[in-house]
């Protein structure tokens, strides 16, 4: 009877355990059969909030909206079409990416202290 007992608390205890379990992560949308989680998307959030590596287009796109548009769903459109130019340059085989690019021309303006929008002219008009 103590037996049955034991293993009936043990049981009870098992289950609340179980009981109180919380999701840690969700998936929010699938790319290419690449699933975005919520934190890939707070992620992304805090590298557009830095000035980290993005399509400029994406970064221009970013300060140009109000920081009451700048909501999750708003977020995550962003990454998706980060994560579709990606995969796009993947498929073109592609050794270099937008973001090393965009990168490069930030650093050619800022030893050259100009903007990047002058150097991307100043580029096209070479081309």
């Amino acid at each position: 009877m103590i037996q049955n007992l034991r293993i009936l608390i043990v049981s009870c205890l098992s289950l609340s355990a179980f009981a109180q379990a919380k999701v840690v992560d969700k998936i929010v949308a699938i790319v290419n059969d690449q699933p975005i989680t919520l934190s890939d998307v707070d992620k992304f959030r805090r590298k557009l909030q830095s000035g980290g590596l993005v399509d400029d287009a994406l970064l221009q796109a970013h300060r140009s909206t109000s920081p009451a548009q700048r909501t999750k769903p708003r977020w995550l459109n962003e990454l998706v079409d980060e994560r579709l130019i990606d995969s796009e340059v993947k498929r073109k085989n592609m050794e270099v990416t937008i973001e090393r690019v965009e990168q490069e021309i930030r650093s050619i303006a800022g030893n050259n202290n100009i903007s990047a929008n002058n150097c991307n002219r100043h580029l096209l008009q070479k081309a």
